[in-house]
């Protein structure tokens, strides 16, 4: 089955919707954000786009998108009438943004019930992805028929109920004392990973698309951080690397992290870039990275650097040592 079947089965991509957004607000010039896993699906979304009007202008945004934290800076978003980003919800409010979850189309209750009699306790605290959120009561009725207690946290201004993103787990660590292990639903270890590692309860993934439920190895991130660490002990330069997008760094994070190396004998040195990846930071004259930006470009990427990276509070934990 060729791939572009395979999304059609799998997501919905609400390209109708969107058809109709753009008609409604006479936009001309566009710029399209998708993930990684969605690019392929590039040409097709912007064909259906020009099916509404042929002298569309279209950008596809080539870099890597690790979430809603990406979307552009202002003045690069002025630039454009209209930004439609692909794949998570709203984080950073902007007149002309709109952001499409690209809905999961799997049933989930009855891996959510298989998650749930392998869980322990009975109060199973739910966890998931913006994929799947708008079946988040679905999920509540298996885990009810396995003859358990859904526990969720609420939603705010910026995390929906039960939502993990792949740099917040707060939809866990909030309801840890309330629960007495979680479940996670969705594709991926990342995120049940870090729900794991952040409440250190057990965890119960459940992949809807494959029908299975596993056990999440809690000790995973923390191994690796350590041998982050080790990686760079030795270092005597650190280079503290900050991205534009406004969801993505904090300039108070950049100074506490400087101020902490300093005081402990290290050089440091402040960086910007818009794309973090092996190929723009191994040749630079630093010994070591901190990255003060998406945490994923860390644990999931780490031993694709030719030097040591690590996370802020990583950085801070080396040199209390």
């Amino acid at each position: 089955m060729n791939k572009e079947k395979m999304m059609k089965m799998h997501y919905e991509l609400e390209l109708e919707k969107i058809k109709n957004e753009v008609k409604k607000s006479g936009s001309s010039k566009i710029l399209i954000q998708l993930p990684e896993g969605l690019k392929d699906e590039s040409k097709r979304i912007i064909d259906e786009l020009r099916s509404v009007k042929e002298d569309l202008d279209i950008t596809l945004d080539g870099k890597i998108v690790h979430g809603a934290c990406c979307i552009p800076e202002e003045p690069e978003r002025e630039k454009y009438d209209l930004v439609i980003h692909f794949g998570h919800t709203e984080m950073v409010p902007a007149d002309n943004v709109i952001y499409v979850s690209v809905k999961s189309k799997e049933e989930v209750k009855d891996v959510a019930e298989k998650a749930a009699e392998r869980s322990e306790g009975e109060k199973i605290g739910l966890t998931t992805t913006t994929q799947h959120l708008h079946k988040l009561e679905e999920m509540k009725k298996g885990i009810e028929e396995a003859g358990k207690e859904p526990v969720t946290r609420e939603e705010d201004q910026y995390i929906k109920e039960a939502q993990i993103l792949g740099c917040c787990f707060v939809s866990a660590t909030e309801i840890k004392d309330e629960v007495d292990s979680f479940i996670f639903i969705g594709s991926g270890r990342f995120h049940a990973l870090g729900v794991a590692n952040s409440t250190d309860l057990r965890v119960i993934q459940g992949n809807p698309y494959k029908n299975e439920v596993n056990e999440i190895e809690p000790g995973k991130w923390e191994r690796e951080k350590e041998m982050r660490k080790d990686k760079a002990r030795d270092s005597e330069s650190f280079a503290i690397i900050e991205t534009p997008y406004p969801g993505q760094t904090s300039h108070k994070v950049t100074e506490q992290v400087n101020e902490k190396l300093e005081k402990n004998g290290k050089n440091t040195y402040k960086v910007k870039l818009s794309q973090i990846t092996p190929n723009r930071i191994n040749h630079l004259p630093y010994d070591a990275f901190v990255i003060n930006a998406c945490p994923r470009i860390v644990r999931d990427d780490w031993s694709n650097y030719d030097k040591p990276i690590l996370l802020p509070k990583e950085a801070e934990e080396l040199v209390n040592q």
